[in-house]
């Protein structure tokens, strides 16, 4: 196991933050943030594009013929889908009043598509049955404490407040799960086929690494960590996982104020079964 440290510069303030950073308030002014790369879980890096703008959230969208990316930009108001080379392919409108957004997942179904989204600094889940003409809202779980968000099939996922996640249907039922071994902020989540389980990532604004979990359908265990596959990060932001080429992608903010999609591979204790979902979605 090897053992990094990082000491996070600067002075922020938290309304700063709360506006202009992504939705991050930081627990303290200055951190020193201690955090562990695991053997467990390494990451190799296949491609990487800069978008030009904001890049939160992340999800893919797959189709026949199609295998793109999916980031919002919530300084422009729009969600943008990028092809893997980081060429722009389309776009649509967020809701007007959606300012802070930052999550997005849709329903994985082409035929009648369902769009999610979240706002951190309001309570509303935004979402839109017809390619972003137009939204409804509903009560978001996480409040305004939502950022990642990502869909299992069944389930729709979203990072919460205090290192925990939701697991929850849109105006339904709705289930906090907390995320153990780490401390600080989350941003981005995704799942993925883990053997017959679930696998989820997520992502901490201010801590470097990604951390793996498996979902056997009523708790989360640790598969490990790794450090995120990125250079000069300043905040890590979102994730998605692509059922096509078996791979993630992960956004984040440098230092030199650039948002960045990285595309990489993983291994997770050289035995990932990158098989079909299985039945391990419980009932709420």
């Amino acid at each position: 196991m090897k053992l990094m440290s990082l000491v996070l510069l600067g002075l922020f303030a938290s309304f700063a933050f709360g506006t202009d950073n992504c939705g991050y308030t930081p627990i303290g002014s200055s951190s020193h943030i201690e955090f562990q790369d695991t053997d467990a879980v390494s990451l190799t890096v296949v491609n990487s594009f800069e978008t030009g703008r904001n890049a939160l959230g992340l999800d893919l969208f797959s189709a026949p013929a199609v295998n793109q990316i999916i980031a919002v930009c919530r300084d422009s108001l729009k969600i943008f889908t990028y092809e893997l080379d980081g060429s722009v392919a389309a776009s649509i409108s967020l809701d007007p009043a959606n300012t802070n957004c930052f999550g997005f997942a849709w329903n994985d179904n082409i035929d009648s598509r369902v769009y999610n989204t979240n706002n951190w600094s309001s309570t509303d889940l935004y979402t839109s049955e017809n390619l972003g003409d137009s939204w409804t809202t509903s009560a978001n779980p996480a409040e305004h404490q939502g950022r990642g968000m990502d869909f299992d099939g069944t389930d729709f996922w979203q990072t919460g407040a205090d290192q925990t996640v939701w697991r929850f249907q849109p105006g339904g039922a709705a289930e906090e799960i907390t995320v153990p071994g780490i401390s600080g902020s989350l941003s981005g989540l995704t799942t993925f086929p883990y053997g017959g389980n679930m696998g989820i990532v997520v992502a901490v604004y201010g801590t470097y690494n990604l951390y793996f979990y498996e979902w056997d359908g009523s708790s989360l265990s640790s598969l490990g960590s790794a450090a995120c596959p990125g250079t000069d990060i300043d905040l890590s932001l979102g994730l998605t996982y692509n059922p096509v080429t078996g791979n993630m992608h992960w956004s984040y903010l440098n230092t030199s104020g650039d948002y960045i999609i990285v595309e990489y591979t993983f291994d997770i204790s050289a035995a990932l079964e990158r098989s079909s979902w299985g039945s391990i979605k419980s009932s709420f």
